[in-house]
């Protein structure tokens, strides 16, 4: 399957852009050690097969790959998971909190897209699970960037945001192939985004919600069986 530093980097060339038109520290340790946001599963418990994200988003006749994208994007659109590790962050980190809250909801686009290409590094469905996904996350930036623009005055182009992070990650995951894990990379490079680099709470912030989601996927990709 190769390493995340490979994948990533494929991730950001070709997905990202040309073929797209805290409470106390140990309390937040033991949560990162288990990998996955608790209630977040994207496979929904009620379902043996585990063929879907959610109730409200299965639908028996879809096309399973048109599936997967749809269900994929709604989770990483989804904020639950967010406002948990927000509880997380203590009030004593030295970094501002709102920045921390809509990097994290940026970290959790760029982790899904990287996260299907890395799984479905050998199906024949990964391109087309890749274009349906980055759509769906390219038409929420847009709806976004226009509400933004109509209510602030402000021109904010999200996607182009999102697409700059990706970069960046991918530039740190490059810069350190030799790390054991790419968690390990990505936690510092995501507080330095924050504006404290140094701060390990942030870190650790940006790490789990990364781990969290390559759990998730996985899971949800070899139950779809896409």
């Amino acid at each position: 399957m190769g390493t995340f530093f490979q994948f990533d980097t494929r991730a950001g060339a070709a997905y990202a852009g040309e073929n797209m038109q805290a409470t106390e520290l140990d309390g937040f340790g033991k949560g990162l050690a288990y990998g996955v946001m608790p209630g977040l599963s994207p496979v929904a418990p009620e379902t043996n097969s585990g063929k879907k994200m959610t109730e409200e988003h299965n639908d028996a006749e879809k096309d399973p790959v048109e599936q997967a994208g749809e269900d994929l994007f709604h989770y990483a659109a989804d904020r639950e998971d967010i406002k948990w590790l927000m509880q997380y962050l203590s009030p004593e980190a030295d970094i501002n909190r709102v920045t921390v809250e809509y990097e994290l909801q940026i970290l959790k686009f760029v982790s899904v897209g990287w996260s299907i290409s890395y799984f479905l590094e050998n199906s024949s469905n990964r391109g087309r699970v890749l274009a349906l996904y980055w759509q769906a996350v390219r038409e929420y930036a847009r709806n976004l960037s226009d509400t933004t623009n109509m209510m602030t005055g402000q021109e904010i182009d999200y996607f182009e945001v999102v697409k700059q992070r990706l970069d960046q990650y991918v530039a740190a995951l490059s810069r350190n192939s030799g790390a054991p894990e790419p968690g390990s990379v990505i936690g510092p490079e995501f507080a330095g985004v924050c504006g404290n680099e140094n701060d390990i709470v942030t870190s650790m912030t940006g790490s789990k919600l990364f781990l969290g989601i390559l759990a998730n996927v996985r899971k949800y990709l070899e139950a779809m069986e896409v």
